[in-house]
């Protein structure tokens, strides 16, 4: 009696865990990219960049110009969609900087959305505007990434 005892007090020990379909579903992974392009100057690939991260649900942005920087997050597989389509499109340059694996908790983007706000009459990004930009959503460590220094003046 007292083993049967002891097993009843320590099934959980016993039990396989019954995880339904719906709670393996509502694990999602997420994922960050960071893309870098020669350039983004062309009106059709913008408007592809915005209408695709629309299409897709998926939440960043993209500065237009030289060079042209795209950061992409949402779902995994959703991003991994985005990245497939933007490859094909024919490019001077096109390289994915980084690729990070994220919680729900770690997403900092919103929405999409093209900061041609940062741009001067020549196409050319605002670099101070664009750390700032980065550094409001805690992501200043990724201007290093791209222009080699992280940004700040050391005068």
């Amino acid at each position: 009696m007292e083993f049967i005892s002891w097993i009843q007090d320590n099934q959980d020990i016993f039990l396989i865990s019954k995880t339904t379909n719906e709670e393996i579903i509502k694990k999602k992974s997420y994922s960050r990219l960071w893309i870098y392009s020669h350039h983004i100057y062309n009106t059709e690939k913008r408007r592809n960049i915005v209408n695709w991260a629309n299409e897709f649900h998926l939440n960043g942005f993209s500065l237009p110009g030289k060079p042209g920087i795209i950061c992409i997050e949402g779902e995994e597989s959703d991003v991994d969609e985005y990245w497939t389509r933007l490859r094909n499109l024919t490019w001077k340059k096109l390289q994915m900087k980084e690729k990070e694996f994220l919680n729900e908790d770690n997403l900092r983007f919103n929405q999409f959305q093209e900061l041609n706000f940062l741009l001067d009459n020549h196409g050319k990004g605002d670099f101070g505007q664009f750390y700032q930009y980065l550094q409001d959503k805690q992501l200043e460590k990724m201007f290093n990434l791209y222009f080699g220094f992280d940004g700040t003046d050391k005068k």
